[in-house]
């Protein structure tokens, strides 16, 4: 019984723990961006990739390998290690199943470039920190990147630097806001790929100077709507009418900036991809494919194979009308229908041999004349006999001359959101960024957001011997994982303790070593470090168990801590539990600390149940 009062008692003491402590908003938005390097798996999974420094990089998690700053270096999955090698290494080193090569600041505070050859796009650099990691047994590549340095890479790669400033101004906005619903998400691993399945991007390229531009003066611009941020879409050309998202993607529901629309600008710009097909009511006109075609859809009609007389009317029908804002007005039509005029020909189909008689009357007026409406899939079946090499346009049109019909295949993309070739033709004709988004999104705001970069630090190596001692002379004094006030917290230290250092930078003190990992724990957990900031611990391996005490409104010379405990159970409550539960740590990590919270607090109350007279 007292096994069970333990139980409830710590379920209910773990809930109300787990009650507390509800993060607040900031007014700054951390503005790193985990883009995947999709594009490197354009011919099938890697296993090896080449990257090339300019710059100052170091590997956190492996400090005893020195990176050049003009180095080239292999990374290799060998056998699930990651091994690399290269400029300086004697030899391959091996790093783990994932690491990253980490940016830091140059000497003279400028951002350097990791370059390599991306199987999608070609050679390629890019900016920001590069995990390289094992998963599902080949290599993959996660750019951990500044958002506008982000959007450099994807104007290059959505636009070009030839565009208009103000195009790829609209363009920056409408991409920021696009990824940062993507930021909001919470993914565990990344937030965008770097392929058309979200926004190309293409890395960092100095030359870009108007795309560069583009960014930096629109920086942290986004679409908002309502109390929202917009999922902002865009494509290529829409062929003259703006799509709605309910209707090119089924799933998706429509906000309510999304407007559909006709698009004068996309068609008038001489850039925007479209073909037309002429015929007349002559079937003479016709492509042969075509006239067959047109025969098939009479056979299933009327059971033989006639010769066209005539073509009497042609028109098109079943818009895509998912989105009830758009009945009535969409013009992404499905079905062309068509009235003909034909007379039994030398086929035959009595037998159902389809067998053709070469003798039969050739004469247009011999055999008996009848009138049949037929239908044609524009898509599945006409598209691919009249526009086989632009197949991947969407949008048909008709127009109607006299005896002569325009057949028109338009639409490059999607259709939904801001027309990039419209967007370029309407800032040939004097209009601004504000102009092409309003014109494109209804009723939406450009708020600013503050998005903060990662401070970056100096790369100075750790000496394997203390350089100095320090000592605490502030009251507490904050630990974190990097040279820098956004780097996370470790704990913190209180006044007067004394700790070794092993290297200094930019007013930050390193009180580890690459050799000294072991004492690394015993030591910190008992010395400090004398500082006007914060120290630095660089190179944490294994498990360490943090842990700050602090008092609060007490007299400082009548209080004293009797003793502190500390348990290590031999069995994890986690191993308790079936195999299914005990997988990666990137999975179960959560799992496993509600555990051992739980799991001490149980313990606790247990001891104290068995102490009960």
């Amino acid at each position: 019984m007292k096994r069970v009062l333990a139980l409830l008692c710590s379920l209910t003491v773990l809930c109300a723990a787990l009650l507390v402590g509800v993060p607040t908003a900031q007014a700054a938005v951390d503005g790193t961006v985990r883009v995947w390097l999709k594009s490197m798996n354009e011919y099938g999974t890697i296993q090896s990739v080449s990257i090339t420094l300019d710059g100052s990089y170091s590997i956190p998690t492996s400090p005893e390998v020195s990176l050049s700053t003009r180095g080239t270096y292999y990374i290799e999955n060998v056998d699930g290690t990651l091994m690399i090698s290269g400029t300086g290494i004697d030899g391959q080193v091996a790093v783990g199943t994932k690491f990253t090569v980490k940016q830091h600041k140059n000497d003279d505070g400028s951002i350097g470039t990791i370059s390599l050859y991306n199987n999608r796009y070609g050679n390629r650099s890019y900016r920001g920190d590069m995990l390289f990691e094992i998963y599902n047994g080949s290599l993959r590549l996660i750019n951990y990147v500044y958002i506008e340095d982000y959007l450099y890479g994807v104007l290059a790669g959505e636009l070009s630097n030839t565009f208009p400033l103000e195009t790829l101004k609209a363009q920056a906005i409408i991409a920021r806001s696009y990824v940062y619903n993507r930021m909001l998400t919470n993914e565990p691993n990344y937030e965008i790929g770097d392929t058309s399945s979200d926004q190309v991007y293409k890395g960092y390229n100095s030359a870009n100077t108007n795309i560069i531009r583009a960014v930096d003066e629109t920086a942290g611009i986004l679409l908002q709507y309502g109390s929202k941020y917009v999922n902002a879409y865009f494509g290529a050309s829409n062929g003259g009418q703006v799509e709605l998202p309910g209707n090119a993607w089924s799933s998706s529901s429509s906000e309510g900036c999304y407007v559909m629309k006709d698009d004068p600008y996309d068609v008038r710009n001489p850039s925007s991809r479209s073909v037309t097909y002429t015929f007349t009511t002559d079937p003479d006109s016709l492509d042969t494919s075509f006239y067959v075609l047109i025969q098939d859809k009479v056979y299933q009609e009327l059971g033989y194979y006639p010769n066209i007389a005539g073509i009497q009317d042609v028109w098109l029908s079943d818009p895509v009308e998912t989105d009830e804002r758009s009945r009535g007005i969409s013009r992404n039509y499905q079905t062309m229908n068509m009235t003909v005029t034909v007379r039994e020909s030398g086929w035959s189909s009595s037998d159902d041999s389809n067998v053709y008689d070469p003798f039969a009357p050739s004469d247009s007026d011999s055999g008996s004349v009848e009138t049949v409406d037929i239908s044609i899939d524009l898509h599945n079946e006409l598209k691919w006999i009249l526009f086989s090499a632009d197949s991947d346009l969407r949008l048909f049109s008709l127009e109607e001359d006299g005896n002569y019909y325009y057949l028109t295949l338009a639409r490059y993309g999607h259709g939904v959101g801001m027309s990039q070739r419209g967007a370029q033709q309407m800032a040939n004709e004097g209009h601004d960024y504000e102009d092409i988004i309003y014109f494109y999104f209804n009723d939406v705001s450009l708020p600013k957001i503050d998005f903060v970069r990662e401070e970056l630090t100096t790369n100075v190596p750790i000496s394997d011997s203390p350089i100095a001692t320090a000592t605490v002379t502030a009251s507490s004094l904050t630990v974190r994982a990097d040279a820098s006030t956004s780097a996370s917290k470790l704990g913190s230290l209180s006044r007067g303790t004394v700790v070794n250092v092993y290297a200094e930078l930019d007013g930050w003190l390193a009180a580890a070593a690459p050799s000294d990992r072991v004492r690394f724990f015993e030591r910190c957990a008992q010395q400090c470090c004398d500082t006007p900031w914060d120290l630095t611990l660089y190179s944490l391996h294994g498990r360490f168990l943090w842990f700050c005490l602090t008092f609060s409104n007490y007299d400082r010379e009548k209080m004293r801590l009797e003793s502190i405990r500390l348990e290590f159970p031999r069995v994890a409550f986690i191993d308790y539990l079936p195999q299914v539960y005990r997988g990666a740590d990137s999975v179960n990590s959560f799992l496993a600390r509600f555990l051992s919270v739980f799991q001490s607090v149980y313990v606790d109350l247990e001891d104290d149940i068995d102490q009960m007279p």
